[in-house]
């Protein structure tokens, strides 16, 4: 069973840093999830659009997910950003989320095919239904092609899909 999520406050999407050489920065992660923290956030939103999330393979996404649960350390919820082009690499990010101990995970519509609001209604249902964690909707239609209409987001939410949006 899906535990709640009481959002409140100020849950900014956290920038990936890197080092000189193209990697992650750990140290430089921590450095700007704790500052985050320390100004009095009430969450953390990793592997966004901010987080260039697109770019990072599963072991870079794990790196991310386990360095920001580790710093919230239960003082704040951890969203983790779980965006992709097929429903079924969505779901894999979801899972790995939930390993890693993310307590809610931010979807979009698939990117890179256009998809309809049925099409985009089924991958929420089936994401969710993957997955055991809150889910928010993230509308950011300059990235996925496609606006969540509000009929969309009214089904979610009523089916208890979506928990929240995003709207960008």
């Amino acid at each position: 069973m899906t535990s709640t999520l009481q959002l409140h406050g100020i849950v900014p999407p956290v920038a990936t840093p890197y080092d000189h050489g193209g990697q992650i920065d750990p140290q430089g992660l921590r450095a700007v999830l704790r500052h985050i923290i320390d100004g009095g956030v009430h969450g953390l939103f990793v592997l966004g659009s901010t987080s260039e999330c697109v770019f990072l393979n599963p072991a870079q996404r794990g790196l991310v997910i386990e360095t920001a649960v580790r710093e919230a350390a239960g003082r704040v919820p951890v969203l983790v950003g779980v965006m992709d082009a097929t429903t079924d690499h969505c779901i894999a990010h979801g899972r790995q989320a939930q390993g890693l101990g993310a307590q809610a995970l931010v979807l979009t519509a698939p990117y890179y095919t256009r998809t309809n609001q049925t099409e985009t209604l089924d991958h929420f249902r089936y994401v969710r239904d993957a997955v055991d964690l809150p889910v928010v909707a993230y509308d950011i239609p300059v990235c996925v092609n496609i606006k969540l209409a509000r009929d969309t987001v009214n089904t979610l939410a009523r089916e208890k899909v979506v928990v929240a949006l995003k709207d960008s």
